[in-house]
């Protein structure tokens, strides 16, 4: 790969003109290594059977792969970026496997739960039975 440069150029109150060269080349290079590291990534997770999910501190989602939102039973589109995880919950409210006292009981323990702290949370089968720690 060659060297990569931006030229910056700005009148001056003379008459005259600025002309400045920024290499780029490294940034360039930084910014697709990024790209192949997060391809890469992006692969992998779209291939784990475990279902792994990230949320930001206003609690919307960052990203999900496919198998968390198969393995809860997630509506269609409910998997996307930006959806709140209150909405989230209210949706698998909506489906037959959260429907009895055990699966209303386990999507009040996640509306609750502390996520500044560690735990889990096992459903025995989603809507059947859970197991908490």
């Amino acid at each position: 790969m060659g060297r990569s440069f931006n030229l910056f150029g700005a009148p001056m109150p003379s008459g005259g003109y600025v002309v400045s060269a920024i290499e780029t080349t490294g940034l360039l290079a930084a910014r697709a290594e990024a790209e192949r590291i997060a391809s890469h990534t992006r692969a992998a997770l779209a291939t784990l059977r475990t279902g792994l999910a990230a949320f930001g501190p206003d609690r919307r989602l960052l990203f999900a792969n496919a198998s968390f939102a198969e393995l809860i039973s997630l509506p269609i589109g409910f998997a996307e970026a930006g959806v709140g995880f209150t909405a989230m919950l209210a949706a698998m409210a909506e489906r037959d496997e959260y429907s009895g006292a055990d699966g209303v009981a386990f999507l009040a323990e996640q509306l609750a739960a502390n996520r500044a702290l560690p735990g889990s949370t096992r459903p025995l089968t989603a809507g059947r039975g859970r197991s908490s720690t």
